[in-house]
């Protein structure tokens, strides 16, 4: 024990970890400690919020991605509108949060559309990111302040007459001619604009990046009738049609066809007068479920008139052959194992969708084609307001049935990219959000293909047509196809016309010449370069003078999932994701370990950014909050350098201890304190800081602090179910009911006393997430009014 300081209302005493006896208790602490809780209030030691930045609370500013120092609580809801100078945008502006997103690490991602006037800015997108302690981290995002009007406007045009409009409109794009099928349409679409379901609403729209924003109607039309999305952009002035946008996202025959032998689906009953097994699985929070499709002369589009008027794919027993109903278990089997995936490995509970509610539908055997001459249409995913749609065929495979594991895969993760960021066909409008949609989409079929079968061999389509294959490990060793097609409704055989088709070399590197294709036609070629990326950033590799050592396919997986459902969205570029890669390889890995110096070298081996340059990062974990008399223990936790560091620890200030960790108590007579500990580390020429707050509660004056402090705290009954956890564990405070919601401060900490997890809730059950815990012994506490209990 070393004293420090003493005076008439303050004693604190600090410890440094050195002898054998402290360490002995605390292992003995680990192997039989399992969960415990202690609840106390912490008053007074919240951070207030702010919402006011200024350029000095800027780390940095990188194109459209401000970089922000810790400690900054800004509410998100004022977050544009009280700093519009700051992001260079008009006063007057503010945002609305679209979606928000809480990570397996406690940070919370925001989707931001900015409003003016209170009227939406249809491509007014910024994303905002916040750290578990609720720091904000960085926003991303750039509009030109110059296009948005400031005064505010009226439409001209009522809600009704708006209506009539996108009707004509839609039947209009639909190409309806029979009476009949027109008759259904108009019905449906009435009665979905008398019952709510139809909606417009007035929004700031320009079909074009280079115009002026236009005051709009905005209309959603979905109909059951032929499954399809179609949003409207009417100009609320003139009444004229600016834009119809279908949100049915293709994908070109690139996708693998395998059979995977045997496997198991879940169907459900259909009983009396029927009597059969058919493909639903509502297993799930999303249900999935698969019909098949025919060519029906009768309608004027060729294809299937509604998912209630496809065939049932069903059985009397449980065996299904492979070939059996042109293979329709297989196609639901490569669904449920994409939703499986997505579910268990990176914690998509909803699928594709982002929440409960929705429905997945797998049209199997669907019939729309190219002329056999040419090769016939690839599957693709469609989003249908409640429902999405996955299609395939027996077409392209060099077995004929292409939905395989991946092909599904593909269309799968084109449905998490609409559901979680809104990135749907509109995506080929941009040069570079289609070519990184569509790698996504390549990514994730390897990556469900992998963790389902346990391999991999980084080709896409690998059982394709060569014309239809895409390689990851080595993108030049097939070809990518364009098709320019004609009109599927203008032929009598309900096939369609292709009048040009051009094979493509692939890019292997950003802009490279030659091979790079600019405009928004390069989707299915330019996407080589991310999946380049992706491959080296997994397995390693050079490129443009730059090495890359290879991380693996979890961790680069993981890199690329939040890459994809965080920061993802319409109009975003290479440059985006790779910013997005290194900000997410410091939240998994921390700032200068490996994974933070390899997303950025293998960005640079494919042309986009430099290499890593060496860092150093330094990060203290310890308890924010202790009891009068609770000691408290603080770690030095260290990334890149040399791997030899010199640490420097400052108490309230003042130099403390040159070691890799201390341990602390403080004694405060009269009223409860704030401390303050900073860590300076430094490795060769690199160094960098960290610093924390340590609230400490009173003693409350007592002489015999200790007993004074435990006659004051109630006891409280807890549990913790399953004990021990593996995937969740699932906790309940037994707490007497007040009149306002109660703030509870988690901590879990582990055996070293490290603090590798904390949180806020106002819940009193509640479920941890512990399945990226690795195995050991962990100390759950809560906080709240100066009460405890232990399980």
């Amino acid at each position: 024990m070393k004293k420090i300081a003493k005076n008439s209302t303050l004693l604190f005493v600090f410890h440094i970890m050195k002898t054998k006896l402290f360490i002995l208790s605390i292992l003995f602490l680990i192997l039989t400690l399992t969960v415990s809780f202690t609840l106390s209030l912490k008053s007074g030691s919240l951070l207030k919020t702010s919402s006011q930045l200024t350029t000095e609370q800027l780390v940095k500013k990188d194109g459209k991605w401000f970089y922000f120092k810790k400690g900054n609580k800004i509410l998100i809801n004022e977050l544009i509108e009280k700093n519009y100078n700051l992001f260079d945008l008009p006063q007057g502006i503010n945002s609305r949060v679209e979606k928000e997103d809480t990570d397996e690490l406690g940070m919370k991602h925001y989707l931001l559309k900015l409003e003016m006037n209170g009227i939406p800015i249809e491509d007014g997108v910024y994303t905002a990111h916040y750290s578990k302690e609720g720091d904000l981290m960085h926003v991303v995002g750039k509009y030109d302040k110059n296009a948005i009007p400031k005064e505010k406007t009226l439409p001209t045009i009522s809600r009704t007459e708006v209506f009539e409009k996108v009707k004509d409109a839609f039947i209009l794009t639909q190409k309806v001619t029979t009476p009949d099928y027109q008759k259904a349409i108009t019905d449906e679409l009435n009665k979905d604009f008398s019952e709510g379901k139809i909606d417009p609403q007035i929004v700031y729209f320009r079909s074009d990046k280079n115009t002026n924003l236009q005051l709009s109607y905005k209309v959603d039309v979905t109909t059951e009738f032929d499954n399809r999305f179609i949003t409207f952009y009417i100009d609320a002035i003139t009444g004229i049609l600016l834009k119809a946008v279908d949100h049915r996202a293709y994908a070109i025959a690139d996708v693998q066809t395998v059979y995977n032998g045997w496997q198991t689906v879940q169907v459900e009953w259909r009983g009396w007068p029927h009597s059969y097994y058919y493909l639903r699985h509502d297993g799930f929070s999303t249900p999935i479920e698969t019909r098949n499709g025919s060519i029906r002369y009768s309608y004027p589009t060729c294809q299937p008139w509604g998912f209630g008027n496809l065939d049932y794919a069903y059985k009397g027993d449980l065996n299904w052959p492979v070939d059996f109903k042109a293979n329709a278990a297989s196609s639901h089997w490569a669904v449920k194992e994409s939703y499986n995936v997505f579910k268990n490995t990176y914690g998509r509970t909803y699928g594709t969708f982002s929440s409960s509610g929705g429905e997945i539908r797998m049209e199997n055997n669907y019939t729309a084609q190219y002329p056999v001459l040419y090769g016939p249409a690839g599957p693709f995913y469609q989003a249908g307001g409640s429902y999405d749609y996955i299609h395939v065929g027996q077409t392209i495979g060099t077995a004929g049935f292409e939905g395989s594991l991946d092909v599904i895969a593909h269309e799968f993760t084109h449905g998490v990219q609409y559901r979680a960021r809104g990135v749907d066909g509109q995506a080929y409008q941009y040069e570079e959000t289609g070519a990184l949609s569509e790698s996504f989409s390549d990514i994730f079929g390897i990556m469900v293909e992998y963790y389902t079968t346990g391999t991999t061999d980084y080709v896409v389509g690998s059982d394709l047509s060569s014309m239809f294959r895409r390689s990851i490990q080595s993108p030049r060793t097939y070809q990518s196809p364009t098709f320019e097609l004609g009109d599927i409704n203008n032929d009598a055989n309900c096939m369609y016309q292709i009048l040009n088709s051009t094979l493509h070399t692939v890019p292997l590197y950003w802009h490279e010449d030659n091979y790079w294709i600019y405009g928004t036609g390069g989707s299915h070629i330019n996407n080589s370069v991310q999946n380049y990326w992706f491959y080296l950033l997994a397995n390693g590799g050079s490129q443009l003078g730059v090495t890359v050592n290879g991380i693996g396919l979890d961790y680069a997986s993981r890199i690329a999932y939040r890459n994809m459902v965080y920061y993802l969205s319409l109009g975003s570029d290479f440059e985006d994701m790779r910013q997005a890669s290194i900000a997410n390889a410091a939240a998994l890995h921390g700032e200068c370990s490996n994974a933070f110096y390899q997303v950025q070298n293998a960005w640079a081996a494919v042309g986009v950014g430099a290499a890593a340059t060496p860092c150093l990062n330094v990060q203290i974990s310890g308890n924010d909050y202790l009891m009068c008399n609770e000691q408290g223990y603080f770690y030095a936790n260290v990334t890149g350098g040399s791997g030899t560091y010199s640490y420097q620890w400052y108490v309230d200030y003042v130099p403390y201890s040159n070691d890799s960790y201390i341990y602390a108590g403080w004694y405060p007579q009269y009223s409860s304190e704030n401390h303050y500990i900073s860590l300076d580390v430094t490795s060769g020429s690199l160094s960098d800081t960290d610093d924390i707050n340590v609230f400490v509660e009173s003693c409350g004056g007592d002489q015999n602090r200790e007993a004074q402090s435990n006659s004051t705290i109630q006891s409280i009954k807890l549990s913790a179910h399953p004990n021990p956890a593996s995937s969740h564990a699932k906790i309940v405070i037994e707490d007497e009911i007040t009149q306002e919601p109660k703030e509870y401060i988690i901590q879990i900490t582990d055996g070293n006393g490290r603090v590798i997890h904390s949180d806020k809730t106002y819940e009193t059950d509640f479920t941890i997430n512990t399945s990226g815990f690795q195995k050991g012994i962990y100390n759950v506490v809560i906080r709240a009014d100066r009460k405890s209990g232990s399980v």
